[in-house]
């Protein structure tokens, strides 16, 4: 929404007085000035209409709340407030004083409770959209399904330490796989940091993915609208699980899955994979590509290995195949894991759950 300026020719007639008071006290969407009449029946008044229009996405968010007006054009999407002549009355909203009370209790109040949870970053809402930015990322911010800026705003688990780590072995130039980009954490933060590199982003309900590309002005990452498994097909997905959401069948379904090995891609750097346990299925799929160019592979890896897998044996002899080790990350440094990966209950602790694998020999 945004404050548009035009001109109305109004009559001037007997009663151009009372109009040009009228006028110079706020009014529903309008405020004028009457000025010398045009000839002598017809005076010309500006004023300013409340008009949708596009967002506008320029600017950063610098504070750690932010009320925007786009009345003014300054800055980017915000609270949508109006000017201060602009009583509500004709918008359809809450008339103008409780408007604004309002608002200004709900600042204070989210700026507050950021405040309390030590959260750093804006929350930034608007009429289209309202998303969290922090450390300079921007997360579409999902009320019903918390999402990562949820995760973010709530103190929770950002990754930063496989986050971190990834940015410090990518280079210009190189090629990242981001196999269950969900919301897209990574491959906004790696081509937030390193622009040069080409980001391939695979997910199967990609609509928050390409939203925040789209809030973070990232046009050239490559969306892959598919889940990632061991051949080409359809596959049955969960729905409202928020970030957790799995393949149910890969037999059958309605969603496209595709095998990376399949797709005639450049040679990748690096492949991270967080697909909810179904990792050694796109592993196997990726079988000629990982012989053949030897990235850096991080899988996640936790209880949800076990909706396919009985223990975490066969992960680590298909690695170990293809002359891979396990490594843990601790910090900023890898440390090799010695006995293999094989049960759950003894997994020794990695960062965030992610565990690197590395082609022997190697040392990161």
């Amino acid at each position: 929404m945004a404050w548009l300026t035009e001109q109305v020719n109004i009559g001037w007639g007997q009663h151009h007085k009372s109009w040009a008071r009228s006028v110079s006290r706020p009014r529903a969407l309008e405020r004028g000035r009457a000025v010398r009449p045009v000839g002598k029946e017809r005076a010309v008044v500006q004023r300013r209409v409340w008009r949708p229009c596009a967002p506008s996405w320029q600017g950063r968010c610098k504070s750690d709340l932010l009320v925007y007006s786009m009345a003014t054009r300054t800055r980017l999407d915000g609270w949508c407030v109006p000017r201060l002549d602009a009583a509500p009355s004709e918008t359809g909203v809450f008339p103008y004083k409780p408007y604004r009370i309002g608002m200004n209790l709900l600042a204070r109040g989210m700026r507050a409770l950021m405040r309390a949870r030590g959260v750093n970053g804006a929350f930034c809402v608007s009429p289209s959209v309202t998303y969290y930015e922090w450390d300079g990322l921007r997360l579409i911010y999902d009320y019903a399904a918390l999402g990562v800026g949820g995760n973010i705003d709530a103190g929770g688990n950002s990754e930063p330490a496989t986050r971190n780590k990834l940015l410090s072995l990518l280079k210009p130039g190189s090629v990242f796989f981001d196999v269950g980009a969900h919301e897209g954490l990574f491959s906004i933060d790696v081509k937030r940091h390193i622009p040069d590199a080409a980001v391939h982003a695979f997910e199967p309900l990609p609509a928050a993915l390409e939203q925040n590309l789209a809030l973070n002005r990232l046009p050239d990452v490559v969306v892959h609208r598919a889940a990632v498994g061991e051949e080409v097909g359809t596959v049955t997905m969960s729905a409202g699980q928020r970030s957790s959401n799995f393949v149910q069948s890969a037999s059958s379904g309605i969603i496209p899955m595709v095998a990376l090995d399949a797709l005639d891609l450049p040679a990748p750097t690096a492949i991270k994979l967080d697909i909810e346990g179904f990792e050694l299925h796109a592993l196997k799929g990726a079988r000629e590509t990982i012989q053949r160019y030897r990235p850096v592979i991080i899988t996640e890896i936790n209880h949800c290995f076990l909706r396919y897998h009985p223990d975490l044996t066969p992960l680590q002899d298909f690695m170990s195949g293809l002359g891979y080790r396990c490594h843990t990350l601790t910090g900023a440094s890898l440390t090799p894991v010695r006995e293999g990966l094989h049960d759950l209950s003894t997994l020794p602790h990695s960062e965030e759950a992610n565990y690197w694998w590395l082609p022997e020999p190697a040392r990161l």
